[in-house]
């Protein structure tokens, strides 16, 4: 969670001002964009994709993907004017460069995490020697990319110059995602023998269930947290690590977040408790892949245009949400229908 992008937005949002010049109105966007998360909806929509490739072709659809975050960084180098002269600087003229064909990360990126883990599921990934080799890959390429030139924070965007790796995600996020697949890996088998425990497995299994609801909506409550802390005169936002008072004013934002994700994830868990299990949707090829691009496109649309473009981008996911889901004229394709002899 960005705490100093979400803070400018509502300090933004509060001033009470009929005019907005241009430079303020870039950080408006810039901090709207910070507290947009396309890499939910993503993950979510794509599960049942992500399954399919990688029962058919295994870790060569990361592979696949990685490829393709290569390449989007580069054509976002060659058409800000790099050339093999500048490749020193690679990553600094990548993360700030416009976005342009950096916006096919969101889906090329943001699907590795997920690859690894069903890959891990299927028993690809697995044991020490594979998690030390993630790791030690993982950090070795973080360094690399720090030292060509990409920005050292994996959240938001520096305020100055407008440089990120998450706006779009560029080839630093891979990095980040091997260091963790590596430590789970690592930590796995320590991990199971400690939750042999009855009780310490009842608790995880409890926190397991909250971990989806929680990694969907835990944005909601970054505004009202800044709000809150804007309130009650509480400095939040102290800098970069390093600063005096950076980690304090990190961990009050942080207290803030959790306090307030608490009513927020236990409105969810009612609902969900409530509501019709098996959503019904649709199986066809064609829907599915019209409803997850409009649902993905009006993600990226939204953070790609701040507040603007938010209506626009509502009314386009619902619509993609409404492709999904099926009609009584489509169950017949659904391939669990028995067929009637």
């Amino acid at each position: 969670m960005d705490a100093s992008g979400v803070k400018t937005l509502v300090e933004e949002m509060c001033e009470a001002e009929e005019g907005l010049d241009e430079e303020k109105a870039e950080r408006r966007a810039a901090a709207a964009k910070t507290t947009v998360a396309p890499e939910d909806l993503v993950a979510v929509q794509s599960l049942p994709r992500a399954l399919e490739l990688d029962r058919r072709h295994g870790l060569a659809a990361i592979g696949s993907m990685v490829a393709i975050a290569a390449a989007a960084d580069v054509s976002r180098f060659l058409l800000a004017g790099g050339s093999l002269d500048d490749v020193a600087s690679f990553g600094g003229i990548v993360a700030s460069a416009p976005a342009g064909f950096g916006w096919v990360n969101v889906v090329a990126v943001w699907l590795v995490p997920q690859q690894l883990g069903i890959a891990w599921k299927a028993g690809r990934l697995t044991g020490r020697r594979t998690g030390l080799l993630l790791l030690g890959g993982g950090l070795g390429w973080a360094l690399l990319c720090v030292a060509v030139g990409y920005p050292v924070g994996m959240v938001g965007a520096d305020p100055a110059t407008g440089a990120s790796n998450v706006l779009p995600p560029t080839l630093a996020l891979l990095g980040v995602v091997a260091i963790q697949a590596g430590l789970v890996l690592l930590l796995e088998h320590p991990v199971r023998r400690w939750l042999e425990d009855r009780t310490r497995w009842r608790v995880v299994q409890v926190l397991g269930a909250l971990g989806m609801p929680l990694y969907l909506w835990h944005k909601l409550a970054e505004l009202p947290a800044v709000w809150t802390a804007n309130r009650l005169g509480i400095t939040i936002d102290r800098g970069v690590p390093g600063d005096p008072g950076f980690w304090t004013g990190r961990l009050v934002w942080l207290g803030l977040c959790t306090l307030l994700v608490v009513p927020i994830i236990a409105a969810v868990v009612w609902f969900e408790t409530r509501r019709r299990q098996r959503v019904p949707h649709t199986w066809r090829g064609w829907r599915q892949a019209i409803g997850g691009l409009l649902v993905v496109g009006a993600a990226t649309g939204a953070l790609a245009g701040g507040l603007d473009a938010t209506p626009i981008a509502a009314a386009v996911m619902l619509t993609g949400s409404l492709v999904l889901r099926t009609s009584p004229r489509s169950r017949a394709d659904d391939p669990r229908t028995p067929v009637s002899a």
